[in-house]
């Protein structure tokens, strides 16, 4: 995964994850994970949507995408770097000598494993399919509850593992810049629905617009 990284990763707080299908033949099948911007309300739902991407993975990226974190988090055979696909993948050290923020998933990600299936997807019937994308969700579930579960306070910007996450979805400005302005939008939705609460809680349904 590159460094090379300039999206802030604290928009990961605002973003969820999910598979939401199998794509292409049994011997070259893609993942598709749809990436969306939390909806905070049933009304943002249609919004939410315009402000979404999928992204294709293949088993073996998702199993190369497993074994990257877990060397940001020390989980390595010399707890420093390890090869995987041709890529080189080191320690986070975004807390200095306390390692990454994110060591918190070392045992969950040890824990999922990613069932494998026959060679060339011979003899893959439907319910291994549903079984791997059950597991493919579990594991960006994980990811995505603890991101949520943690304050941006408390992770760096430069944090490996975080931009590890970002590439593997490929979130880029284009997307960013879609996901601020959802948030801006609901922002204002919300600033008006308080504006109204109060005034109908304030005068009830005394205020009377007069016709001319």
């Amino acid at each position: 995964m590159s460094m090379e990284h300039s999206v802030d990763p604290a928009i990961l707080k605002k973003l969820s994850a999910s598979v939401t299908h199998s794509h292409g033949s049994r011997k070259n099948l893609s993942y598709i994970i749809s990436v969306e911007a939390l909806a905070q309300s049933q009304s943002q739902t249609r919004n939410a949507r315009h402000s979404s991407q999928c992204v294709a993975r293949s088993f073996d990226e998702f199993r190369r995408f497993r074994k990257i974190l877990l060397a940001r988090v020390g989980v390595a055979a010399n707890a420093t770097s390890f090869l995987t696909g041709g890529l080189k993948a080191y320690r986070c050290p975004c807390r200095g000598a306390k390692g990454c923020a994110f060591d918190v998933t070392r045992t969950y990600l040890e824990r999922t494993q990613f069932t494998r299936m026959p060679l060339f997807g011979l003899g893959l019937t439907e319910a291994d399919l549903n079984n791997r994308q059950v597991e493919m969700n579990n594991f960006l579930r994980m990811l995505f509850g603890i991101i949520h579960r943690m304050q941006p306070s408390e992770w760096n910007a430069n944090c490996l593992f975080l931009h590890d996450i970002l590439d593997f979805l490929d979130v880029e400005h284009a997307f960013l810049e879609l996901i601020e302005e959802l948030m801006r939008e609901k922002k204002r939705h919300l600033t008006l629905g308080g504006w109204k609460a109060f005034t109908l809680e304030t005068y009830g349904l005394g205020i009377r617009t007069q016709t001319a």
